[in-house]
């Protein structure tokens, strides 16, 4: 290669390297601004967990089977005119229900457990958004319902969040009557269902969770903006593997039983060597790579070495 040749190929790396560079800035200056101009509100959730609002020794706590009645409580945010780290009396809760009684001084008040928190504060991840709305989308009506008698797959600490009892139907054997009549549920029942207020401007990993379940591969939203499950797609060769890869922004388990035939693994490793995936061994999941970059000349790569 002459000297010429070489200041140029050098350029074609810088260029490439600077476009990459200059695209990433510009996501996290976006990233950035909805986070400086996004109220509190988008980052938040509804939760009627006891836990979230008060502070108590498991030795204080009295079960009589309907009620739960905490001596000795203290408050972790301001509950009514009562400050952050006020020490209650006695708490009472009525099992199921979103209503406390607080008790200070001989004085009784009535308390509705309905603050809006961050989302990490009540470790609400993208992968349990995404969970809780497929399963609800599969039974097509609310947990709540006083009529239902599904079993309950939520994890301990959302059940509480959704201001269900703890036991509530864990080993229920009965068919829930309401799976009869399915219809495909709105935006605005997945928000009462996994009480976040506005699934449009929620933002949970640096996107809204509307994005989010756009985009997990799981389900799909009709032109009426109605909900259902994605039908599945058939994967038996290596464009229908990348395109459901692609469809597929969370990944996908190597051993997802919509994906296996034949040249599976050979057609994974085709795609690699493409650059238009990523398999992530340890997880076992293959991911679409959105930044790949075209693989550079091996006489361009000797001349980067240098240049450092």
């Amino acid at each position: 290669m002459t000297a010429l040749d070489t200041k140029n190929a050098q350029c074609g790396v810088f260029s490439i390297i600077s476009e990459w560079c200059i695209e990433f800035i510009i996501k996290k200056k976006h990233r950035l601004c909805k986070c400086m101009f996004s109220s509190d509100h988008n980052l938040m959730a509804y939760s009627s967990n006891i836990m979230n609002y008060i502070d108590f020794c498991d030795n204080d706590v009295i079960n009589t089977g309907t009620q739960k009645i905490i001596l000795r409580a203290r408050s972790r945010i301001k509950i009514l005119h009562f400050p952050q780290n006020t020490l209650f009396d006695k708490v009472t809760q009525n099992l199921g229900k979103s209503v406390v009684f607080i008790q200070v001084s001989g004085v009784e008040y009535c308390y509705k457990l309905s603050n809006l928190f961050m989302l990490d504060q009540i470790m609400l991840t993208s992968r349990t958004i995404v969970t809780e709305v497929v399963e609800f989308v599969t039974r097509a009506h609310s947990l709540k319902n006083p009529i239902c008698t599904c079993n309950v797959n939520l994890q301990p600490h959302r059940i509480l969040d959704y201001g269900l009892c703890f036991d509530w139907r864990r080993h229920n054997n009965t068919v829930c009557l309401l799976l009869a009549n399915k219809s495909p549920v709105s935006t605005e029942q997945i928000q009462n269902e996994i009480r976040i207020p506005d699934i449009m401007e929620a933002q949970v990993d640096d996107q809204s969770v509307f994005e989010l379940l756009k985009n997990c591969g799981l389900l799909d939203q009709n032109t009426a903006g109605f909900w259902t499950l994605l039908q599945p797609q058939t994967v038996n060769s290596i464009s229908s593997l990348h395109s459901f890869i692609y469809k597929n922004k969370m990944g996908v388990d190597i051993e997802d039983s919509r994906i296996q035939y034949p040249q599976l693994f050979s057609d994974i490793h085709i795609l690699q060597q493409k650059n238009t995936v990523i398999l992530l061994k340890d997880l076992r999941r293959i991911f679409y790579n959105s930044i790949a970059q075209k693989k550079c000349d091996e006489d361009i790569c000797k001349i980067w070495q240098k240049s450092k």
